[in-house]
């Protein structure tokens, strides 16, 4: 009797071509692949060689449809895009370049057979193009879920849930804020650009469409039709209360290893040196994302090397990024180590107390290490400072204010998490606890969600029909 080979279903993981997307996707990938996935990643080449290292497939796709308008107008500058667009060439350019990459979508997917794509929320306009090859297409959110709910504030606050009128107050004017920075991004695109925007040509190629724009989000533009998974623990977010339905959860953290050999000599003998003197260790990175705010990084860089010659008992470690040149850093006393980058997970459970950006990656590595955290959102446009609020509501660390803690604020609130930091492991661990237990009710629903939608995978003439007239 002749045993039937079984295929696993492929899965297509879309990321932005960001560090914090491909590591959050990455983490969800090796789950899917517990589950008997094949998963296969779309990605630009700079991160090409740590997805393959993880294991997995790549296929090198340019990941955008079209060149962001910011992009083009720092490029080309606002007149030149006004001026095309007046001429009349703007649209067609735009069409004519987004056949182009349908066809080079086409051409890296076919052979696949596809059950499914997990698509970058931050990409959430490039479903209407999986929509046209026949894919079905769940949205995958790095960042903490955009979306309103009733006394919550929008993310990019460090406010909290609101418990009285003049909170509620306060919540609403936050969203006011939003609302009136969108309308206002909204309205200068709309003069410059007129139906030659970005959104509005790719509805225009992919119509007809039963998708639609979800644009009352606190950032970017969303997909009202299909359900997007938040790369984080439910027990982490304000608003999970009120995102039931299509609004799923991976809260799976990810894997920080005490022992975890530190590849890097120098880090390895600054670790070495610390411990052997007694001294308390500190780790501070303020993301990979960097390139817009050196000047405020080179500003808090300076202030914690500053404070360091206070703080003897203390060895700090700084993780600058690849953008930052050290040589506009103060002279390092002893107790100060600068590296540009370092292997973040490895070193987490070695530490004492880690300075951070409010970053959802960072804040995820630092429970999974069980380690106390101080918060200093960097960008105020993302969820940093909502990221930071959460930690403060929570118990699991405290934050400050990047722009306008003087050293002396930041060394005292340094001190305070030294000094109670078994209250905030303890207030981890038992958040962890929490987490877990929530964790697998939301993975059932997540691992029946992506069951049920590889299901809808098109028929082989409904395909062949796709590829005949694309």
């Amino acid at each position: 009797m002749n045993s039937v080979k079984s295929v696993s279903p492929v899965v297509l993981m879309d990321p932005f071509p960001a560090m914090g997307h491909v590591q959050a996707f990455l983490n969800l990938a090796d789950w899917m692949k517990e589950l008997g996935y094949e998963v296969v990643f779309l990605t630009a080449p700079d991160y090409s060689a740590l997805v393959g290292s993880k294991g997995y497939r790549v296929i090198l796709v340019n990941p955008f449809l079209l060149i962001p308008e910011r992009s083009e107008i720092e490029a080309n500058g606002w007149i030149s895009l006004l001026a095309e667009r007046l001429s009349g060439r703007r649209k067609p350019r735009l069409m004519e370049e987004m056949r182009t990459r349908r066809l080079e979508y086409v051409a890296a997917t076919h052979t696949l057979s596809p059950s499914l794509v997990l698509l970058d929320d931050h990409f959430a306009l490039k479903a209407y193009l999986y929509e046209r090859m026949c894919l079905p297409t769940v949205l995958v959110s790095t960042m903490t879920l955009p979306h309103r709910a009733p006394g919550i504030p929008p993310f990019q606050s460090v406010r909290f849930p609101a418990r009285s009128v003049f909170c509620r107050l306060l919540v609403r004017a936050s969203w006011f804020r939003i609302d009136l920075t969108s309308w206002y991004n909204g309205l200068w695109k709309r003069l410059l650009l007129g139906n030659s925007r970005y959104q509005e040509v790719i509805r225009a190629k992919y119509r007809p469409s039963k998708l639609s724009l979800d644009t009352s989000r606190c950032f970017g533009i969303g997909i009202n039709e299909l359900p997007i998974i938040a790369t984080y623990p439910k027990s982490f977010d304000f608003a999970a209360p009120f995102h039931q339905g299509e609004k799923y959860y991976f809260g799976k953290l990810p894997e920080v290893l005490l022992g975890q050999p530190l590849e890097d000599r120098r880090l390895h003998r600054v670790i070495d040196l610390a411990k052997s003197s007694g001294k308390k260790l500190i780790f501070c990175s303020l993301g990979t994302v960097t390139v817009t705010d050196l000047t405020i990084c080179e500003r808090f860089f300076n202030k914690v090397i500053r404070l360091a010659s206070h703080m003897q008992d203390v060895f700090f470690v700084l993780s600058v990024g690849a953008y930052l040149d050290v040589r506009r850093l103060c002279k390092t006393p002893s107790n100060v180590a600068v590296f540009p980058s370092v292997a973040q997970k490895a070193l987490l459970p070695q530490v004492d107390l880690m300075i951070h950006h409010g970053g959802i990656n960072s804040i995820k590595e630092c429970i999974a290490a069980g380690l106390p955290m101080l918060a200093y959102p960097l960008s105020l446009k993302w969820d940093q400072p909502g990221c930071a609020a959460r930690l403060v509501y929570l118990g699991l660390g405290q934050m400050g204010n990047i722009r306008k803690d003087s050293g002396v604020v930041i060394q005292q609130k340094i001190r305070h998490m030294l000094d109670h930091a078994t209250s905030y492991r303890e207030a981890i661990r038992a958040f962890r606890h929490t987490m877990g237990t929530v964790n697998e009710l939301e993975h059932k629903r997540l691992a029946d969600l992506l069951a049920e939608t590889k299901l809808l995978y098109p028929t082989t003439q409904t395909k062949s029909h796709y590829y005949e007239t694309v």
